[in-house]
């Protein structure tokens, strides 16, 4: 049994590994040897006399291997806020940004704060001794987190660290922005 691949609808097919020649068959597909996209697969059998027999094509499955990427758009870097300032910096007074992905699409956003070289927002208070992520709000290619400016505990200095995760399971290195 060999395994084949081609770009979807290309009919350009390339084996897929070896030949097996034991069942139950299988191949083993590195995913990183190919640029991403949508590809077709098929299975074409050969028995001892050499007659061959070609599977039905299996279409349009992605191949995502690239992660996600995410900005922050609010807080500025370095910036003070007061309440009323912070209130009105995003729709959601809080913190907010944009996402894209290329492959299967943004599944989720997730944001870390640290309050100065303390503790993390673990989604009620800043009482985490370890990093705690925190799911954002998806809308089109924008995220966002809200977090009113009572919720902060004191003056000082704020890190805000940010990572999208594709439907591939591809994680981006997180951004963070310290304000």
């Amino acid at each position: 049994m060999q395994f084949q691949r081609s770009p979807a609808g290309a009919s350009t097919w390339a084996n897929v590994g070896a030949a097996d020649t034991t069942a139950p068959y299988s191949a083993s597909f590195d995913t990183t040897a190919v640029t991403d996209g949508l590809y077709d697969v098929r299975a074409v059998a050969t028995d001892v006399a050499g007659n061959t027999a070609t599977s039905a094509t299996v279409g349009n499955r992605r191949l995502d291997n690239t992660a996600p990427s995410s900005t922050i758009s609010f807080p500025a870097v370095s910036a003070t806020y007061g309440a009323a300032a912070w209130n009105a910096g995003c729709g959601t007074s809080g913190f907010c940004g944009t996402h894209a992905d290329g492959g299967s699409g943004v599944q989720t956003v997730h944001v870390s704060i640290r309050q100065g070289a303390g503790d993390y927002w673990n989604g009620t208070g800043f009482s985490s001794a370890s990093e705690a992520w925190n799911a954002a709000t998806l809308t089109g290619g924008d995220w966002s987190y809200a977090f009113a400016a009572g919720s902060f505990p004191a003056d000082g200095s704020y890190t805000v660290r940010v990572r999208a995760t594709d439907a591939a399971a591809n994680v981006e290195t997180p951004s963070s922005r310290t304000f």
